[in-house]
């Protein structure tokens, strides 16, 4: 227990936290809106049936 109260540890799982959340956006997120953006862009030139 008193290496989870520790502040080292804290700033640690802190840090761990931030840096998957950046990949997350990264990897997921950037992606996923610059490909839906250009198909919605596409799809936006033709009619809709």
């Amino acid at each position: 227990m008193k290496i989870i109260n520790s502040p080292t540890f804290k700033k640690l799982i802190s840090k761990g936290y931030g840096t998957v959340t950046w990949g997350f956006l990264v990897f997921y997120v950037l992606p996923l809106l610059t490909i839906g953006l250009w198909k919605i862009a596409k799809n936006k030139r033709q009619p809709i049936l």
